[in-house]
């Protein structure tokens, strides 16, 4: 996990982002914010994974940059647009010849995510199994083989209930597409190291079906593995800043499996923006002055309150006949107050904060970002939760004169013992 912000003035953008990576249950360190371009103050911030398709995206931002040279573009809607077709296609004419991101890598992918599918549905069908066991049943050796069978018959309407959701408005052209990579991804080690798992769930009768599962997952880009990119700067016909957030599914059988998140441009009726990426709740408590969850438990206790307040008032009036009219009335109340609370949170929390971004320095809105991110890892680091934002803070500046300007960077060397280091 993470935790990064992004601000933006007329004067420039700031970005943001704690060091800390999970794999599984370590925490390891690595860099999120990347200068995108050597001639253009633009620079791209990651989240999520850090990988497309299994490699490195620190990798694909350098050998990008390198490649740019002295191309500039008018905006950053246009180089972002060039960089996602970089990862497409790799520089090359057709992605089924990208150098970087080869089928090997898509293959390895849908085969980590078909084995990640089976781990949890098989996983669940075994705890299902458990409860039976130990909820009172006969466990004689005969029982449990029959309740084997049962949950094999459970199994598999399970599985055609997953297909049944994810086939969901998927274009079916492109799932057979996705459906012949997949097929022959999972090939004979696959299935049979799969197969030894479980005896008595063997993926190979199953084989078919989370095909398609997968198939659909590709097709429909609701895989919940993505990579987060904000794409931030100015380009060379715009005096403003903006960016633009993306998710990046990575690359599948039919190419790049993208969406665009959000985009936003400073203007006279946008002078300022702060956007939290990640994990996000400490900077959301403090721009609305209230914490999601606490403001979701307080609507639910009102809806609480009010419903056992009627209950109680009409058993002790009699007045059956008015139940219907006092729930429609108890629903509106707390409609009412949702938007009452919201409607204070935005005008006595997040607009000042907004407006006074609007007027902070370069160096202002630096250390407010820096604040924010060591503000999310000391909560991390003194409650029961785990420690998934972690410092050093990286904080870059950017501007439409002086560029990207590091106000805090980390290196992995002494940069006094390598006084010719290239900075980029």
């Amino acid at each position: 996990m993470t935790s990064e912000i992004l601000l933006m003035n007329a004067k420039c953008v700031v970005l943001a982002a704690d060091s800390a990576v999970t794999v599984g249950d370590k925490i390891y360190r690595a860099d999120k914010i990347f200068k995108l371009s050597r001639r253009q103050p633009i620079a791209v911030m990651s989240y999520g994974n850090a990988d497309i398709s299994g490699m490195p995206l620190e990798l694909l931002v350098n050998e990008y940059r390198s490649r740019l040279g002295d191309r500039t573009f008018p905006t950053v809607e246009e180089c972002t647009a060039d960089f996602l077709g970089f990862l497409e296609k790799g520089g090359a004419d057709d992605f089924r010849e990208n150098p970087f991101i080869t089928r090997g890598h898509i293959d390895r992918e849908v085969r980590r995510m078909t084995h990640s599918f089976w781990k949890d549905v098989t996983d669940e069908t075994f705890r299902e199994l458990v409860s039976r066991v130990y909820g009172g049943m006969d466990r004689t050796e005969g029982s449990v083989g029959e309740l084997f069978r049962t949950l094999r018959g459970d199994f598999e309407e399970v599985l055609e209930r997953h297909l049944a959701n994810i086939s969901k408005g998927v274009d079916r052209s492109r799932a057979a597409t996705m459906l012949q990579g997949v097929e022959g991804a999972l090939n004979g080690q696959f299935i049979e190291e799969t197969d030894s798992v479980d005896p008595h769930l063997k993926f190979s009768d199953h084989q078919v079906v989370v095909s398609e599962i997968i198939a659909n997952t590709l097709a429909s880009g609701r895989n919940p593995d993505y990579t987060g990119m904000v794409i931030a700067g100015y380009g060379s016909e715009e005096y403003a800043p903006s960016y633009h957030e993306h998710f990046v599914y990575g690359l599948s059988y039919d190419g790049l499996n993208s969406m665009e998140k959000n985009r936003v441009s400073i203007g006279i009726d946008n002078p300022s923006w702060i956007s939290p990426f990640a994990q996000d709740d400490v900077v959301r408590s403090f721009i609305y002055g209230i914490d999601d969850n606490m403001y979701l438990k307080t609507v639910e206790d009102l809806r609480e309150m009010l419903s056992h307040s009627a209950d109680t008032i009409i058993k002790l009036t009699g007045a059956t006949d008015k139940t219907e009219m006092v729930k429609k009335l108890n629903v509106e109340l707390v409609e009412k107050y949702k938007k009452d609370i919201l409607y204070y949170t935005y005008n006595h929390y997040k607009c000042p904060i907004e407006s006074a971004v609007e007027f902070l320095s370069k160096d202002e809105m630096a250390l407010m970002a820096e604040s924010m991110i060591n503000f999310m890892s000391l909560k991390k680091r003194v409650s029961n939760e785990a420690e998934t934002v972690r410092g050093p803070v990286d904080v870059a500046v950017i501007s439409r004169n002086e560029g990207l300007v590091w106000v805090k960077r980390k290196h992995f060397f002494n940069m006094e013992l390598n006084p010719n280091y290239k900075r980029c």
